[in-house]
């Protein structure tokens, strides 16, 4: 093993094993935030650069187009450096305990949970949290707080049961000034998830009891600062178990035409691509990966020039419509 090599692990190790920056206002995934915002940061500069360089009149001369060449070559060289560290930070974390609980007016009692999966790519990490639960969840999508170490709310997000546990995901993103502001903000400083019930969702607030009527309780406010809701990693009615899962009332399995089962799902498709796993599309809680043989050539095009920051432009027009779902993820 290299000393490179060992001296990352042993620097994965330390981090584990603090649970926290030497901020103590941050939380245990302050580290990985704060490289994806920086990556933001690295992105917004840029794109700030190149606009600057198009608004000059006249033209933009050969000189200016190799300085936008030279500067989009040297960001994405940044951007790798720093999606590397976050990458392996990232996926470090699987199988790390994370705190959550629940409000007495969920009905729900919650000890802790921990991280069951991770999926990186060049620009964005999912973190996938399972957390156990008994008594009984008053619906499928469960509401829920992000606190600091304070029980500040930071920000609202939006959990799923899957059977005896409750499925939630954090995403990191680094691709915009939204993102690095919601990663410094919320994920930086995220000490403990707490369900809570729609009513507290709603008003930003946790009671003290269970609601008697619409508004009728006491409340004990647990934060009245700023909340920055984060990314919405729902997306449309969902249900999922095993390798089979629905999204808007449509069956989503390995073996299914992917063309066609997707056109009948009618939801937001986003793409990416990644070195690391090539090309995928996540609908509503499934994320698909598709081989590159099943891309049409217009489709591998688009993918040599994709240059890894702005949103892959890319449709189901490109895929091959004898492609079949070959491996998938519900999250």
């Amino acid at each position: 093993m290299s000393r490179v090599m060992s001296a990352l692990i042993a620097g994965i190790a330390m981090f584990m094993m603090s649970g926290c920056s030497s901020d103590t206002k941050s939380g245990p995934f302050a580290e990985v935030a704060e490289l994806y915002a920086k990556m933001s940061d690295n992105v917004v500069e840029m794109n700030t650069k190149i606009a600057e360089i198009n608004s000059v009149k006249g033209g933009i001369s050969e000189s200016a187009q190799k300085a936008v060449g030279k500067l989009m070559k040297s960001t994405i060289e940044k951007n790798e450096a720093l999606s590397e560290k976050a990458k392996a930070l990232a996926e470090a974390m699987q199988g790390m305990a994370v705190e959550a609980g629940a409000s007495e007016a969920s009905g729900l009692q919650i000890d802790g949970g921990t991280v069951q999966r991770v999926l990186t790519n060049k620009s964005a990490a999912r973190i996938i949290l399972s957390i156990p639960y008994s008594g009984v969840p008053a619906e499928e999508l469960l509401p829920c707080f992000l606190l600091d170490k304070d029980n500040v709310v930071l920000s609202r997000s939006i959990s799923r049961v899957t059977g005896d546990n409750i499925s939630m995901t954090l995403l990191i993103s680094g691709s915009n000034e939204k993102d690095a502001k919601y990663n410094r903000k919320v994920i930086a400083k995220l000490t403990k998830i707490m369900i809570v019930s729609r009513q507290e969702y709603d008003s930003g607030k946790i009671f003290t009891a269970a609601p008697k009527a619409e508004g009728e309780a006491d409340e004990t406010v647990v934060a009245d600062g700023e909340m920055v809701d984060g990314p919405d990693t729902t997306m449309g009615d969902m249900a999922g178990e095993g390798d089979v899962a629905t999204v808007n009332g449509v069956k989503i399995a390995a073996g299914m035409p992917l063309v066609e089962t997707l056109k009948k799902v009618g939801a937001n498709l986003n793409w990416a691509y990644n070195e690391d796993y090539g090309l995928s599309v996540t609908v509503g809680n499934v994320w698909i990966l598709i081989p590159d043989e099943q891309v049409t050539k217009k489709g591998m095009e688009i993918i040599d020039n994709y240059d890894g920051f702005d949103d892959l432009q890319f449709s189901l027009d490109y895929i091959s419509p004898k492609a079949k779902i070959e491996e998938m993820q519900i999250q």
